[in-house]
């Protein structure tokens, strides 16, 4: 019953990690999975305004400012961690 996310992180601030959701809990491990569910690929800004609310990752996406491979339904659980405290009013 778990998820793999691979996360890709280019240009600045770089990297690759992956994240197993499952129902009791998430793993973050600073490493790439060989056979992910779901590969998302997004700059380090548009990540971190998606956790504060200042980025939509739908829109996001729907722009190609975020990719996104693979079970798209199963990276939609991203939700359960970029879940921003406040949405902005000014949300890009």
């Amino acid at each position: 019953n778990s998820i793999i996310i691979q996360v890709e992180i280019p240009g600045p601030g770089e990297g690759i990690f992956h994240i197993t959701l499952t129902p009791e809990k998430i793993d973050v491990l600073p490493y790439s999975y060989d056979n992910p569910d779901v590969k998302i690929s997004a700059s380090y800004e548009h990540l971190i305004g998606i956790t504060n609310g200042s980025y939509s990752a739908d829109r996001l996406f729907t722009t190609g400012q975020m990719k996104v491979e693979g079970n798209i339904s199963k990276g939609a659980e991203m939700r359960r961690i970029f879940k921003p405290q406040k949405r902005n009013k000014g949300m890009k």
